[in-house]
């Protein structure tokens, strides 16, 4: 079809929209408005949007790049409309067809629409008056034993424990340090006190093995802190897994083993970094989550939305109908009133970007600062001055005695970039770093592994247990009789564990990474790096999860204009789960 052809050659259709667009189009007698609808709803996809708000695209025309004329032009709504829903491709919810197209002309591909109708089912179900929760009396009982006064910090965190107790679905939203993990481990031991089978099943889970890792041991510190009775704070788990690892893939396929007809065996799951799910893979926890149990999500509403499709958390926490569900911690512990991290995070949460550049020129505002860097020399100077201190980089002596404190180290500063391409990306910073560490002799890059490197994983290989996002180091192997190098990364029950840096899954160095690979994570100081122009990926949300990685320090290095342009653009993601949940506006900022 010469208009799919056009659209495709002038960019505005990946490859793969391209070929769907030409399937629907063959199935559905050539018609060009249903290729067009087919082509956009796949774009829109590809966006990480769930559905195509047909009436934000109506009357929109493509003009071609070289000779400026229309080469496709979005029909009037309710014309479109009935051409779609003639043909045999399109359908209303509850039909099986490729495309689904709702009372309210959002354009969904059949997945996404499934996807977001069961996360919407699942979230109204377990949050209804049916759920069989414990009476006042016996919740009122149990806090009292369980939660004596000092037992936890202040009223916020027991409300949220009392919530989770008494609902079947709820949500834990709170930024840095508001103590969530430690909200927790006092849902599980309220739970456990309440829970009258003898040994219910409670299960603790992220979306990456950092976040599993870091929830693990925040709920072990936690646990150790509650003054609980013996019995119940030794039944609290501190293992904490991948949602991956969870539901278990099926090999070969896009599957899992735990689904609606092979439920988990779970009375009680927790989910942390809830932010960070798409709508497919809480779509899949949803189904796999057993009749009668608990789902308790934990997050930061205000965080980056996830790498993938629809903006889950956001969507739930923004439904005025499901307040009484939704629990926000406010109060840092990690930081003091006076602290310029914490004063920073919060002016970048509310998109202020006057007080956040007076925060980080204030002196008095300690351990944040701006730094003007606005063209490459520029950004290279200030790496070189920042790898010539040589103890955030310690971590490349490469002693193989304690890959566990190598690891540690390697937590002790990240430089974040917006993007993974670009002069000011991912990759360039990480080249230019293994470079400037060659020169000084603190990398030795004579092969394609050296002690001391970091390395993240970019695919998930479920032989190793190594996902997309696990971070490691390189050292020489401990293994008996080695001369050789292994690739130590955090073990999922504590400790470390070594692999054949041969053998790692597709892989990347990593002394930079990308702000939407650094959720779950924290670092004791955060470089973020900003591009040298405006791109759409730069938005509020992705300067406050940046930000609220570090634990000691932020500096921010870019132009005032750059910082100003990214704090007034907040992330969209079209969606209709918040108008199923409680009927507004399908189009979610976040």
């Amino acid at each position: 079809m010469p208009m799919l052809d056009a659209l495709f050659e002038n960019g505005f259709l990946s490859r793969i929209d391209f070929y769907f667009a030409k399937f629907i189009a063959e199935i559905s007698g050539d018609d060009p408005d249903i290729a067009l609808a087919a082509a956009l709803a796949g774009r829109a996809a590809g966006e990480k949007h769930l559905c195509l708000s047909l009436e934000s695209i109506s009357g929109k025309r493509f003009f071609d790049k070289k000779t400026g004329r229309v080469i496709a032009a979005c029909p009037e709504v309710s014309a479109w409309r009935e051409t779609l829903l003639s043909s045999p491709v399109a359908g209303v919810p509850g039909d099986f067809r490729p495309l689904v197209l709702d009372s309210e002309n959002r354009l969904y591909l059949f997945r996404n629409w499934r996807r977001e109708r069961d996360i919407a089912d699942f979230v109204l179900t377990r949050a209804g008056e049916g759920f069989d929760g414990p009476d006042s009396r016996a919740l009122e009982a149990a806090m009292e034993n369980i939660f004596p006064p000092g037992a936890l910090p202040d009223d916020e965190q027991k409300k949220a424990c009392a919530l989770a107790a008494s609902s079947g679905f709820c949500v834990i939203s709170g930024g840095p340090g508001t103590g969530k993990t430690f909200v927790a481990a006092g849902i599980m031991a309220l739970f456990l006190a309440l829970c009258p089978k003898k040994e219910p099943v409670i299960r603790l889970c992220a979306p990456t093995g950092k976040a599993a890792a870091r929830l693990g041991e925040s709920v072990k510190r936690a646990r150790e802190k509650l003054p609980l009775p013996n019995e119940i704070r030794s039944a609290i788990p501190d293992r904490a897994v991948t949602l991956h690892r969870l539901l278990r893939p099926i090999r070969g396929t896009s599957r899992f083993h735990h689904n609606e007809k092979n439920p988990l065996e779970a009375d009680l799951i927790v989910a942390d970094e809830a932010s960070m799910m798409d709508a497919a893979m809480a779509a899949r926890l949803f189904r796999a989550a057993p009749p009668g149990a608990r789902l308790v999500l934990m997050g930061d509403k205000d965080q980056l939305a996830s790498v993938e499709a629809g903006s889950v958390m956001a969507d739930i926490c923004g439904a005025a109908s499901l307040s009484g569900h939704i629990a926000v911690l406010k109060k840092s512990y990690r930081f003091s009133k006076k602290s310029g991290v914490a004063a920073l995070c919060g002016a970048l949460g509310r998109g202020d970007t006057d007080q956040a550049l007076s925060c980080m020129e204030d002196p008095a505002m300690k351990g944040v600062s701006f730094e003007e860097v606005g063209a490459r020399p520029a950004l290279f100077s200030k790496l070189s001055d920042l790898i010539s201190r040589g103890d955030f980089f310690s971590f490349l002596s490469g002693d193989s005695r304690d890959p566990e404190a190598a690891l540690a180290r390697l937590d002790r500063l990240k430089i974040l970039c917006a993007s993974r391409k670009g002069p000011f990306g991912v990759l360039e910073v990480n080249r230019f770093a293994q470079r400037a560490l060659a020169r000084r002799g603190l990398a030795d890059m004579s092969g394609e592994f050296y002690p001391g490197r970091p390395v993240m994983v970019l695919r998930n290989d479920y032989d190793l247990g190594l996902f997309n996002g696990d971070t490691g180091i390189i050292l020489k192997s401990r293994e008996p009789g080695a001369k050789g190098l292994g690739a130590f990364f955090p073990a999922p029950g504590g400790g470390v564990r070594e692999i054949s840096p041969f053998a790692l899954p597709g892989h990347e160095t990593v002394y930079a990474m990308t702000a939407h690979k650094s959720q779950g994570s924290e670092f004791d100081h955060v470089v973020l790096v900003l591009p040298d122009r405006d791109l759409p990926v730069l938005t509020r949300e992705l300067l406050y999860t940046a930000a609220t990685r570090a634990m000691k320090s932020v500096s921010i290095w870019g132009t005032p204009g750059i910082l100003r342009a990214a704090l007034s653009r907040k992330t969209r993601r079209f969606s209709g789960l918040g108008k199923r949940l409680e009927g507004r506006d399908s189009v979610v900022k976040i």
